[in-house]
């Protein structure tokens, strides 16, 4: 089956192509077929501080067929039941690097210094709460710092493919058409 894409016919496959780039990678899977994302596991462990961000290594790449963009977003179980917040990325048709997980721990800071220079010492005292992914505590310290743990292997986001439509822009004065809204923004629906 052949469509258009940008004024070319291409054929449609149903193939993406995944290359795994080290040993702690791992190959996206879906848990259902009628699923839209496939799950993307990070390749490293990493700690997160409060309001700390980090591009966690996936050590995948995949080709993403000219016509179609790559989001890399959240999943419902991580975002439900953490703090972690995922910034959806976009992978555009021609990227074929290292896919990052953009992420943040957005529990709040506790106004609390560090005690100790490093994370370590402050665990070994029970100041710190360590939970993982799923919300479940690693390592119950007293709550004074609560931290996240992503592990080598967790399910840590979602990789949609979706279609995109790039077309030619055109400066106007005024557009052809007026819709009922306008440039009615924020709120203008009512709350």
């Amino acid at each position: 089956m052949a469509t258009q894409c940008n004024g070319r016919s291409r054929k449609m496959t149903n193939i993406l192509q995944v290359k795994l780039l080290s040993e702690h990678a791992r190959m996206p899977e879906r848990n259902h077929k009628t699923d839209a994302g496939y799950d993307i596991f990070s390749a490293e462990t990493v700690v997160l501080e409060p309001q700390e961000k980090a591009v966690i290594k996936t050590d995948v790449a995949v080709s993403i067929p000219e016509g179609y963009v790559g989001l890399l977003t959240s999943r419902s179980g991580v975002s439900s039941k953490t703090h972690l917040v995922i910034e959806t990325g976009k992978i555009d048709a021609g990227y074929q690097g290292n896919l990052g997980i953009n992420i943040k721990n957005d529990e709040e800071r506790d106004g609390i210094p560090f005690l100790y220079d490093d994370i370590d010492a402050e665990l070994e005292d029970g100041l710190i709460s360590i939970l993982d992914i799923k919300g479940n505590y690693v390592q119950d310290g007293r709550g004074i710092r609560r931290v996240y743990q992503i592990n080598k292997g967790d399910k840590l986001a979602q990789l949609v493919i979706v279609p995109i439509w790039t077309p030619e822009l055109k400066q106007v004065e005024e557009f052809e058409s007026v819709s009922e809204r306008g440039a009615k923004g924020f709120g203008s629906s009512g709350v």
